[in-house]
């Protein structure tokens, strides 16, 4: 659509909107023209409104605040008015344009957060002579968190795993690495093994060189496929100041761009990308000679041996899950630990671990004791967003006695609209999300459910968790 000369009046109130455009506009990125998009919007003197572009220029605009702030809804009302068939894209595109689709700028800067993991570990193997041999896991991690003392890396449980150690590894759980490395992106190293040199109990050693950061091992669990390890922040900045955490991103949704930044075969960091396939399906995994059911989000994004551990990233490098898994015998079909299971186990496991705690730490939450299934699914797309999301009726079948759900009210037959933790309501799209949103709770949290039954809203019982009630997420 050619677009039409404006009038003034327009201008000045779309000026005096762009704040709250800005948040509605990066949906569309997708949709609108090439070039610049906007990175953030904020107030000037007399009135002024400065607008920071990608590509780092500025634009101040002289804006005529109106007394009534006219909302969206009523300037894009207008805009029809003034054009006739007018969608919300091309309303939005008359703005603001959008970068389209991902850039090299986006992958380059999330390469900040992103390592290398190497989990040493000691082992039989009757091969060599005396049994005595080293194996070495390797993967990929992210930076979590960045503290003044500490930095959180982010990485799979089976990364940190080395399911072949023996009873001299001495590691900080059954399994792990007793020696836990990282490399920044850029400054990377492969580990060398010297069979001349032995450690105190005969074992060969290796060299990390001098680019190596010792980690330790905060916490995991096998079942989530989620760890979280430790560096000193001195020793990351040492070698790269520019070194930075992820953002994560608030949600995800089919068709979007997703790449990654892993440890390919361990010899180098390897950007790839593709799309989200599937929000969440089951998936059967063989970790620790265990198989086990996970929930999982799908991708085509190509990885491989080394990748797992790595972020998952939207196409404006925020986090969206922990890749972990893929189908060899079928292209491109693989699998990442979905945004909210990552990011509540990781934050489970560093509130539960403290120093004094004598070790290492798994993820702990509740069982709420409730039986559910899903009923009335339906694809919903949100025009003004641009995607959408399926939703479905979460219904109990079944309430176990003494449970938190029934000392919450509920019955069989209610349809869970939400679970509230600590005063925060989270809606329920889906029966999956209540395993997510249970990782929050802590001894001592407020939980509660809200029902619908018979039509009617019904606000649950408040129930304290106690201490007693959380359990171990193996």
């Amino acid at each position: 659509m050619q677009q039409k000369k404006t009038n003034k009046w327009v201008k000045r109130m779309a000026a005096g909107l762009l704040v709250c455009l800005l948040a509605l506009v990066l949906a569309f990125a997708g949709c609108a023209p090439q070039g610049p998009y906007v990175v953030s919007v904020r107030p000037g003197s007399d009135g002024e409104v400065i607008v920071e572009y990608s590509d780092g220029s500025i634009t101040t605009i002289e804006a005529e605040q109106p007394a009534d702030p006219v909302g969206v809804k009523e300037l894009y009302e207008y805009y029809q008015q003034l054009y006739g068939e007018l969608s919300y894209e091309e309303f939005l595109r008359m703005f603001i344009s959008a970068d389209e689709g991902l850039t090299d700028t986006v992958i380059n800067r999330a390469a900040l957060s992103c390592l290398r993991v190497y989990s040493e570990a000691r082992e039989t193997d009757e091969e060599v002579e005396g049994g005595k041999d080293v194996t070495i896991s390797i993967g990929s991690g992210s930076i979590y968190r960045m503290e003044e003392e500490y930095t959180y890396i982010l990485t799979n449980y089976h990364v940190a795993l080395c399911e072949t150690a023996n009873e001299d590894n001495d590691g900080p759980a059954p399994g792990i690495g007793r020696k836990l490395t990282a490399y920044i992106y850029g400054s990377e190293s492969v580990p060398q093994k010297n069979t001349e040199v032995k450690d105190e109990l005969g074992y060969p050693t290796y060299d990390y060189g001098k680019y190596a950061i010792d980690c330790e091992y905060l916490g995991g669990t096998v079942s989530l496929d989620v760890a979280v390890l430790r560096a000193k922040t001195a020793d990351i900045l040492a070698v790269n100041p520019q070194a930075r955490a992820i953002e994560w991103a608030d949600e995800y949704h089919i068709g979007e761009t997703a790449f990654t930044i892993g440890n390919e075969n361990g010899k180098e960091m390897t950007a790839t990308r593709g799309i989200l396939s599937v929000e969440r399906e089951d998936v059967d995994l063989e970790i620790g000679g265990v198989t086990r059911t996970y929930s999982l989000l799908r991708m085509d994004t190509p990885i491989y041996g080394g990748n797992s551990g790595g972020i998952l990233f939207n196409a404006e490098g925020k986090a969206i899950g922990v890749c972990n898994a893929g189908r060899t015998n079928m292209d491109n079909i693989n699998f990442a630990v979905p945004l909210a299971t990552a990011q509540n186990a990781a934050e489970n496991i560093i509130d539960h671990f403290s120093e004094g705690s004598g070790g290492a730490v798994s993820v702990y939450n509740v069982r709420l004791g409730v039986t559910v299934e899903e009923n009335n699914a339906v694809f919903s797309f949100d025009e003004s967003a641009g995607h959408g999301h399926v939703y479905a009726d979460v219904t109990v079948l079944e309430v176990q006695a003494g449970s938190i759900a029934a000392a919450a009210g509920a019955q069989a037959g209610d349809i869970i609209r939400a679970v509230v933790v600590d005063g925060e309501e989270y809606t329920l799209r889906r029966g999956y999300e209540i395993a997510d949103i249970l990782l929050q709770v802590r001894a001592g949290s407020s939980l509660s459910l809200v029902l619908e039954r018979g039509g009617e809203r019904i606000e649950g019982r408040n129930y304290t968790v106690a201490a007693t009630d959380l359990q171990v997420v193996e």
